[in-house]
């Protein structure tokens, strides 16, 4: 297995996702994304394309993206969505 080199951009950011989205948001976003930046619909930067295909190819990876959080702090002191933190 080869093991791919980290993305040098902010995945979450590229898809305007939480770092605690599902799945199922992610690939909504990635959906939604994809209509508005497409080349064949808009003059869009071919660059941003390749960008959230390689977002969601991460993101929706468990084990790549269980890598990133890793490696890049990501959701470490936010709390989930529902918890409140406890104050000392």
């Amino acid at each position: 297995m080869t093991r791919e080199s980290l993305p040098r951009f902010d995945l979450y950011g590229e898809l305007e996702v939480s770092p605690f989205a599902s799945v199922g948001t992610i690939e909504s976003a990635y959906r939604s994304l994809v209509k508005q930046h497409h080349p064949d619909v808009a003059a869009g930067d071919e660059s941003r394309i390749k960008r959230l295909n390689l977002a969601r190819d991460w993101l929706t990876d468990p084990e790549l993206r269980r890598r990133y959080d890793q490696v890049t702090d990501r959701g470490r002191n936010v709390p989930p969505p529902g918890r409140v933190p406890q104050l000392c």
